[in-house]
């Protein structure tokens, strides 16, 4: 089991490089067929510009993502180590998982058990930029697929929809936590965060 695990990292780190497309490139510099691709999964100028997670695919782990979307995300040069890591930032693993699969991203994060299933509140690293992690949270952002673009971004996609007559307006709470709001019979996740808290 352990050679695997080995096998696995090693895999990892020879393609950390490649699907850590979020960000890192002009939507209007993609070729026609990595924008396709881009929009098959749901991705929007926005969305692509101003990860992570304005796009509710990235909260999906490869192993979770249909064949379908599996192949528009290897067009894209994906594959199941950097997606989970580049893209997923592991947030679909549980916290067994992660001990399994022997990622300690999370551990230096300062993440528990408790505090990665919304038990308890999330270690003090949440609320810093990157700028202000200590050398062992950097270990960890890094780890876990971060750069200081995607770490700090606070940036939230709105999409715009305008409804249907039949459809009644909604509010949504002002909060921090995840929303799901349904306008015009279309989910929208809104995430945000709030690092002065």
């Amino acid at each position: 089991v352990r050679v695997i695990q080995k096998k696995t990292w090693d895999n990892e780190k020879r393609c950390s490089s490649k699907c850590n497309f979020l960000g890192s490139a002009n939507w209007g510099d993609l070729s026609s067929k990595k924008r396709s691709a881009a929009c098959a999964l749901g991705y929007s100028k926005c969305s692509w510009e101003h990860p992570p997670f304005n796009n509710p695919i990235e909260l999906t782990s490869w192993n979770y993502l249909s064949n379908q979307q599996r192949k528009y995300a290897t067009i894209l040069k994906c594959n199941e180590a950097n997606w989970n890591k580049n893209v997923n930032h592991y947030f679909d693993y549980s916290w067994e998982e992660l001990l399994l699969y022997d990622i300690g991203c999370w551990c230096d994060l300062g993440y528990s058990k408790l505090s990665w299933e919304g038990e308890i509140h999330p270690p003090g690293s949440e609320h810093k930029y990157f700028s202000e992690l200590s050398s062992k949270e950097l270990k960890g952002a890094k780890c876990a697929g971060y750069s200081a673009k995607t770490w700090d971004n606070d940036f939230v996609c709105i999409k715009e929809t305008i409804p249907s007559p039949s459809s009644q307006p909604t509010t949504q709470p002002s909060t921090s936590e995840p929303t799901l709001t349904q306008n015009t019979g279309t989910p929208t996740f809104v995430i945000t965060f709030n690092r002065d808290e």
